[in-house]
C-alpha cells in the first residue's frame, strides 16, 4: 500500500509546476499555467474539505471498525452486529467519501478560464504570474552551459569550495569535458548510427 501510495504522489508530483516536470516538455504558456492553476484550487478545495470532514470521516470509521469488530477477535464481550448495521454504516461511510469528493469537485471546478488576450493570463494574473516565475527560474537552472549532468555532480563540488579563478574554470572545463565527453561522443555516435 505504501509503494502505491507513493507512485501515485511521485505521479502528482511529475505534473506539478516545479522542475523537472513533463509539462516543460509541452508548450509552456498553454501547459504552465495551467498546472498553477489545478495546484492553486486543489489547495483551495481539498485542505478545507479535509478539515472540515474529517470528524465525520473518524466517525464513520470508528462506527465501521466497530460494527466488523467480531471478525477480527475470538473473544466476545458484546454480540456481534447485525448484517443490517454492518451495511448501514459501510454505506455511511461510502456517502461521506461521495460527499467529500463532490466538495472537492465543486471547488476546484466552478471557475471557468477567463478570455485573456494573453496565453499566460487566462485563468488568473497572479496564476500566469506565478507561471512565468516558474518558468523563468527553471529556465536559470538550466540556462548555465556548464553542468554537470546528474550522475557526474559530485565532480562540481570542489569547484564550489575554491575561489572564482580563471584556472580553476579551465580545470573545470577540463575535467567535465573527460568525464563528460565520451558519454556525449556516445550518445552523438548512436544518434547518427540511427540517422542513417
Amino acid at each position: 500500500m505504501l509503494l502505491t501510495l507513493s507512485m501515485g504522489v511521485h505521479i502528482v508530483e511529475l505534473h506539478l509546476a516545479r522542475y523537472p516536470s513533463p509539462v516543460y516538455l509541452l508548450p509552456v504558456e498553454l501547459c504552465l499555467p495551467l498546472a498553477v492553476h489545478i495546484r492553486r484550487k486543489l489547495a483551495q478545495g481539498l485542505i478545507p474539505v479535509v478539515l472540515y470532514l474529517s470528524p465525520v470521516f473518524i466517525f464513520s470509521a470508528y462506527l465501521l471498525s466497530l460494527s466488523v469488530a467480531d471478525t477480527f477477535y475470538r473473544v466476545q464481550t458484546v454480540l456481534p452486529a447485525p448484517m443490517e448495521t454492518r451495511i448501514a454504516y459501510l454505506i455511511f461511510s461510502g456517502l461521506v467519501a461521495i460527499l467529500a469528493m463532490t466538495c472537492i469537485a465543486l471547488l476546484t471546478l466552478l471557475e471557468y478560464p477567463n478570455t485573456a488576450a494573453d496565453r499566460w493570463d487566462r485563468y488568473s494574473r497572479s496564476a500566469g504570474r506565478e507561471a512565468r516565475v516558474s518558468w523563468f527560474r527553471t529556465i536559470l537552472i538550466y540556462s548555465n552551459p556548464n553542468v554537470f549532468p546528474s550522475p557526474f555532480t559530485f565532480l562540481h563540488v570542489p569547484y564550489l569550495l575554491l575561489p572564482s579563478l580563471n584556472v580553476v574554470r579551465v580545470v573545470e572545463k577540463g575535467v567535465r569535458r573527460a568525464v563528460v565527453g565520451p558519454f556525449a561522443l556516445a550518445v552523438y555516435f548512436v544518434y547518427i548510427l540511427l540517422r542513417v
